[in-house]
């Protein structure tokens, strides 16, 4: 009998990818009773935050809190594991406030998975799909890993991510990938033979450069909230050194317990920056016709916001720690496709970047997503019953958008295998319900957030 036939349990839900989207749904699944299977390509990326070490912020707090409000993890994650807090537009009105907080990256990676690892009936695989299930009803029933090992279950969710197809830009330097040092999937395919509709979108990330060789005397000091502003109403009475001893950083239910922020740092570009930006864009992949797909635009690369506010001499530069065990510090609001040497060049025109040692580039990533008007309010696919999509792979950007369709489709996924009534939240109930509702109903044709 050849290896890929011989059978596993049936699980109740399959989660494809264990990134936020994923964590959500396999532990919403988990919450409800169901047996989970989660197959991801690296064990020790589950959770990674791929771009900035950041959870929360406008709209996006708020979605957190929601996430949080339905049992999920991100909200007390991001507490365990946050080095900084702060409320934004805290001077203005409390309908325009919003919760940020800076993460350790490798703590909320680390406890993320501690997290998936302990869940009730979650049972953990490394591998790839090469194949996925659809049995004569055009039921979703499994998928073939890469390993020639078949899962078998009662629906599944795909959290690809930007791992489908990803193809990874620097400059006219172009790497196979999902984010820099992984490899790309090639799920979308066998989606299309499926009759599913596939396109490209593209987004991308900042350098990031050794903290030693910042001048912040010349930094402007934005210091954390005090008190914080947790997401969970959980985390006062949970997050103990009794009950988590591994990898909490913040242990906010030990009366003891005082916790140390970092700061963050602002500095700006300016004119000698744009200026050799200006004189690479040549080599942008962005402007040379490379890149096929669009990219976001509420989060724009340093090239679009010199090409489309072409009247502005400076913009804003955060230099965010990526926690207290390393000295690597996101340069958050210069994302970036552009040559290494041209992105050195540029950094170190930067106030207090002056000397600044790049030790990660910049680059941009480009993917396939199936438009998300394919689905139902529940994320289960109008082609395949029982197969559900959460996060990239319909065209949002962001942790948080991912994290919150995670939780409801691995939530319906279960409820359908239970024989429940699906959940389904209203625009008037929930950030989450506008988001669902927009993309269900609307599309997108660049990445939503």
């Amino acid at each position: 009998m050849n290896s890929s036939t011989q059978a596993s349990s049936v699980f109740d839900v399959l989660v494809v990818g264990a990134g936020h989207a994923g964590i959500e749904a396999a532990l919403a699944a988990s919450r409800m009773g169901c047996s989970v299977a989660v197959l991801t390509h690296n064990l020790d990326t589950i959770g990674q935050m791929s771009c900035n070490p950041a959870i929360g912020g406008l709209a996006k707090g708020h979605i957190v809190r929601e996430i949080d409000a339905l049992g999920g993890a991100m909200g007390l994650n991001t507490d365990a594991t946050a080095i900084q807090f702060r409320m934004l537009n805290a001077s203005k009105g409390p309908s325009v406030r919003a919760p940020r907080a800076q993460c350790d990256k490798t703590a909320y990676r680390t406890r993320m998975k501690r997290v998936l690892e302990t869940a009730p009936g979650v049972r953990l695989f490394q591998g790839d799909v090469v194949k996925l299930l659809v049995n004569g009803e055009q039921q979703a029933a499994g998928a073939v890993t890469s390993l020639d090992y078949t899962i078998y279950a009662r629906s599944v969710v795909i959290c690809s991510g930007t791992f489908m197809k990803g193809l990874l830009h620097v400059g006219l330097q172009h790497i196979t990938g999902g984010r820099m040092g992984c490899a790309p999937s090639t799920l979308s395919s066998g989606l299309a033979d499926l009759g599913f509709q596939v396109e490209r979108l593209k987004t991308g990330t900042s350098p990031r450069i050794n903290g030693r060789s910042i001048d912040f005397s010349v930094c402007e000091l934005q210091p954390g909230d005090t008190p914080p502003a947790l997401f969970s109403y959980r985390s006062r009475n949970l997050l103990k050194r009794s009950s988590e001893p591994y990898c909490t950083l913040n242990t906010w239910g030990d009366k003891d317990f005082r916790m140390e922020q970092m700061p963050c740092w602002i500095t700006y570009t300016n004119q000698t920056t744009h200026d050799i930006i200006r004189d690479n864009l040549k080599f942008s992949p962005l402007y040379s016709g490379i890149i096929e797909g669009i990219g976001p635009r509420y989060c724009p690369s340093i090239e679009d916001k010199i090409v489309r506010f072409a009247e502005k001499t400076s913009h804003q530069v955060f230099l965010e720690p990526e926690g207290r065990s390393t000295e690597e510090f996101y340069l958050n609001g210069v994302s970036t496709s552009l040559p290494y040497s041209a992105q050195r060049e540029f950094i170190r025109t930067i106030p207090g970047l002056g000397n600044a040692q790049l030790i990660r580039p910049g680059y941009a990533v480009e993917y396939d997503f199936c438009p998300p008007t394919q689905l139902h309010p529940t994320l289960e696919t109008k082609l395949v019953e029982n197969l559900y999509f959460a996060g990239q792979i319909n065209g949002t950007s962001g942790y948080e958008e991912a994290a919150a369709q995670g939780l409801m489709a691995g939530t319906n996924a279960a409820l359908k295998v239970l024989g429940k009534p699906p959940l389904v939240l209203r625009r008037d109930q929930a950030y989450i319900g506008v988001m669902i509702d927009d993309l269900v109903t609307k599309g997108t044709d660049e990445p939503y957030r």
